[in-house]
C-alpha cells in the first residue's frame, strides 16, 4: 500500500475537474427536479473513468493509435458519416431563427442523455487525464495483484467524482439558499 498516498493525491488533484463541477452546477441550478439528474450524471463519470481505468490497467491496447486504426472504429466513422449526410438530405426543413438570437444549451431532462452527456464528456477529456494517467501507469508499473490495484482504482475513482457529490449533498442541504 505503498502507492496509497501517490494514488489519493494525484486523484485530489483530479478531482478538481472544471467540465464535472459546471456541469454539476448547471444541473442544480435548474431546481429541485434537476438532482436526481446530477447523481445520474456522476454515476456516468464515475462508471466511464472507471471502465477507462481498468481498460487500461489490463491492458487492453486502448493506446489512441490503436483504438483510433481499429476496424470498429472506421465502421463507426462510416456509419455516423452516413448518417449525418441522410440527416442532411433528409431532414424537414424547419423555421430558421435569427442569427442573432442568442441559443442556450438545451435542457437536457432524461436520465439516459444526461447519463451520455457524462460518459461523453469524460472519453473527450481523457487525453488531459494526465494525473489519472499517471496513477494508472503507477498501478500497472507497481505488478500488484488485481486485489490490491483494483480498490486503489476505486478509491481513485471515488476520490476524483467526490467535489461532484459535495456540490449534490450542499444543495440537499441548503437548499433554495444554495443557488
Amino acid at each position: 500500500m505503498e502507492l496509497l498516498p501517490a494514488i489519493v493525491g494525484l486523484a485530489v488533484v483530479d478531482s478538481i475537474n472544471p467540465s464535472a463541477l459546471l456541469a454539476t452546477i448547471a444541473l442544480l441550478l435548474r431546481g429541485r427536479s434537476a438532482r436526481p439528474l446530477v447523481a445520474v450524471y456522476v454515476v456516468a463519470v464515475l462508471a466511464t473513468y472507471f471502465a477507462i481505468g481498468l481498460a487500461l490497467t489490463l491492458g487492453l491496447g486502448l493506446t489512441p493509435a490503436a483504438v483510433l486504426e481499429s476496424d470498429a472504429t472506421y465502421l463507426v466513422q462510416g456509419a455516423l458519416g452516413a448518417a449525418m449526410l441522410a440527416y442532411a438530405l433528409l431532414a424537414p426543413g424547419g423555421r430558421r431563427r435569427d442569427p442573432v438570437e442568442p441559443r442556450g444549451l438545451p435542457a437536457v431532462r432524461r436520465p439516459a442523455a444526461v447519463f451520455a452527456l457524462g460518459a461523453a464528456v469524460t472519453v473527450l477529456e481523457l487525453p488531459t487525464a494526465l494525473p489519472y494517467l499517471g496513477a494508472v501507469g503507477a498501478l500497472t508499473r507497481a505488478d500488484l495483484a488485481v486485489a490490491e490495484w483494483l480498490p486503489l482504482l476505486g478509491l481513485y475513482n471515488l476520490i476524483f467524482v467526490l467535489p461532484p457529490l459535495l456540490l449534490l449533498v450542499g444543495h440537499l442541504a441548503l437548499g433554495e439558499r444554495a443557488d
